[in-house]
């Protein structure tokens, strides 16, 4: 996802518009804790994730009944 300054100046003026200086800082805050939390349940799921598939393909010794001799 690549942002450009002018996408950005573009979006802070139309949140200023839209907010009010009065609650843009608060606007703020509460998208940065969103950002911020969907980011940590994104890093969750990926390790968990992670960790099923390495635990599926980890290689190990086959049971006694069916090993060959």
């Amino acid at each position: 996802m690549d942002i450009s300054f002018t996408e950005i100046v573009v979006i802070l003026l139309v949140a200023f518009l839209v907010f009010g200086p009065e609650k843009l800082p608060d606007v703020a805050r509460k998208v940065g804790r969103m950002i911020g939390k969907a980011k940590s349940v994104w890093r969750s799921m990926t390790q968990e994730v992670e960790n099923t598939f390495s635990e599926v393909h980890t290689p190990t010794s086959e049971p006694k009944a069916l090993k060959k001799e």
